[in-house]
């Protein structure tokens, strides 16, 4: 019989060692704040109005508008009043955050790709199967 509270407490015990941190880290740094705000303009030919970043992101135009800033300050973004509706305001990413974004991409990819070299094909197969029906 299976003891589901050892199996926790085995697995919370493998994602708190630090390589497991440095996953978890990575996957939620993408996945919300400024580099999934990047990642959604790119995905909208590069540009979106500040109220649907705010409406696919889950959160106030407020806090938006405080990301944006920041991301602009940095060279990331540029906005710019809409041409056909002047309460409107454009967000558009620069080159510069085209390229912030890819680095981000392709760091997080290289370490995951690093720890999945650990298996072999069996192995690989396997974790891919168990990982997908963990998260389904």
């Amino acid at each position: 019989m299976i003891d589901w509270d050892k199996a926790l407490l085995d697995f919370k015990n493998m994602m708190s060692q630090q390589d497991s941190m440095k996953i978890v880290k990575m996957m939620e740094a993408g996945y919300k704040g400024k580099l999934m705000i990047l990642q959604i303009l790119l995905s909208n030919n590069g540009k979106l109005f500040a109220g649907e970043l705010a409406q696919r992101l889950g959160v106030s135009t407020a806090r938006v508008a405080v990301a944006i800033k920041s991301l602009e300050q940095k060279g990331y973004v540029n906005r710019c009043q809409s041409e056909t509706d002047a309460r409107k305001v454009e967000i558009s990413i620069t080159e510069l955050g085209v390229e912030v974004l890819n680095n981000y991409v392709k760091k997080a990819d290289d370490f995951l790709k690093e720890k999945l070299q650990k298996f072999n094909e069996e192995e690989l197969i396997t974790f891919t199967k168990l990982s997908k029906k963990f998260f389904s």
